[in-house]
């Protein structure tokens, strides 16, 4: 199975949002790969899979969330993840 398929099966099974990227020259170097992408995304159906631009995504996060979000400021401590406060 290729990373595609199993960014697009995660974001269906766990009903969330994932960020696929690539520069645009990598539409141009590798085709085949996009092409099949977005083929077997479209396999999935709109009731279990949609494209959404960074801007609509930034957009929702921004009017649908009644938290604030703090960032841990400090060093990084790979056994003690920092986790983000939520606040109201």
């Amino acid at each position: 199975m290729d990373w595609y398929c199993i960014s697009v099966d995660f974001a269906v099974a766990q009903n969330t949002s994932r960020m696929i990227y690539m520069h645009p020259n990598g539409a141009n170097v590798w085709p085949d790969v996009l092409q099949d992408l977005l083929a077997y995304a479209k396999t999935q159906g709109t009731q279990r899979f949609n494209w959404y631009t960074m801007t609509r995504l930034a957009d929702f996060m921004t009017a649908a969330s009644p938290f604030q979000t703090r960032a841990h400021i400090g060093p990084y401590v790979p056994e003690t993840p920092a986790a983000p406060v939520l606040q109201r």
